[in-house]
């Protein structure tokens, strides 16, 4: 009788354990650890935030104010650089904040939204995989400090794509959440864009920014970024000769004046953005039944070819 006891018992445990495997199978995501791996459609992203690395290069910072710069490469940027393949001296958008109390007091705002940015992080990755799948990516989520203009009006985020493995995200604590959302879409697009390949001409850097606009746009329509008006008049002119002259420039000299603009010289800010996309706007109405896949690996080259900008 003993034995038919051991018997049953082993038998309600056994099912016990195998009712539980796809729940084993599946563990839930905890969006406290760092980084934070997320799997969605065999395809894995990591996502890196830096909040502790700021919090001890400001407790550093504050007894040792002269010195701000070295303990920022210690404290944040080595970190960073362990996490990445390349070194850190690439990153120089990545600058030493120099108002403490500031830094101090935009961290806690971020870290009291730090599950939304996750979670709106996570759905713009899920809806930007779902469009177009690509290799595994890893997200590098600093803290933006600057209240300048220019930031707001990339309402509060900011993006850089580093090559085909991830890109990195600054965030200020007053952005939002269809600006955070576009972004992720807009450098995802980046990453995948460059499994094929980098861009180094003007003409290849703004279809390569043309493209993402539209990815992102795809996404969430209801985002009017300000990059994205088109040119008109004199700054269309000038701003297109400009262009066509150079299509072919590797210059950063010649990518810089075209962004940062120059009223006096007939160039708008932004025009290399503006150009791209009004080019990959005109290309999709001329090949409506190209798909998000096959115009992302297509060259710049072929994208203007089969543009109305033929001339």
């Amino acid at each position: 009788m003993i034995n038919y006891w051991r018997m049953f018992i082993f038998v309600v445990i056994s099912l016990l354990l195998f009712g539980c495997n796809e729940d084993l199978e599946k563990p839930e995501i905890l969006l406290d650890e760092n980084p934070v791996i997320l799997e969605h459609n065999g395809q894995q992203f990591e996502l890196y935030k830096f909040y502790d690395e700021y919090e001890n290069f400001i407790e550093k910072a504050e007894k040792e104010p002269d010195n701000i710069k070295v303990l920022f490469q210690q404290e944040v940027m080595k970190a960073f650089g362990e996490s990445t393949n390349h070194t850190v001296s690439l990153y120089e958008e990545i600058s030493e904040p120099t108002k403490i109390d500031e830094v101090r007091e935009y961290l806690t705002q971020l870290r009291e939204q730090e599950d939304d940015i996750d979670r709106w992080i996570k759905e713009a990755l899920e809806d930007s995989g779902d469009k177009l799948p690509g290799e595994d990516k890893k997200v590098y989520i600093f803290p933006s400090f600057s209240e300048e203009v220019s930031l707001k009006e990339l309402e509060y985020v900011s993006g850089l794509a580093i090559d085909k493995e991830g890109f990195i995200l600054m965030i200020n604590p007053l952005f939002t959440e269809r600006s955070l959302k576009y972004t992720v879409a807009h450098e995802y697009h980046h990453t995948v864009a460059m499994e094929s390949g980098r861009a180094k001409t003007l003409l290849e850097r703004s279809v390569l920014e043309g493209k993402a606009d539209t990815f992102a746009k795809i996404i969430y329509p209801e985002m009017e970024p300000a990059w994205l008006q088109p040119l008109s008049g004199y700054y269309k002119e000038h701003g297109w000769e400009v262009f066509m002259e150079n299509l072919n420039s590797e210059e950063s000299e010649i990518w810089n004046f075209l962004f940062i603009g120059n009223h006096f010289k007939g160039i708008a800010k932004w025009t290399n953005y503006k150009i791209g996309y009004e080019i990959m706007q005109n290309f999709l109405k001329e090949n409506r039944d190209v798909s998000i896949g096959e115009w992302t690996k297509m060259s710049a080259q072929d994208i203007l070819a089969k543009s109305q900008y033929t001339d």
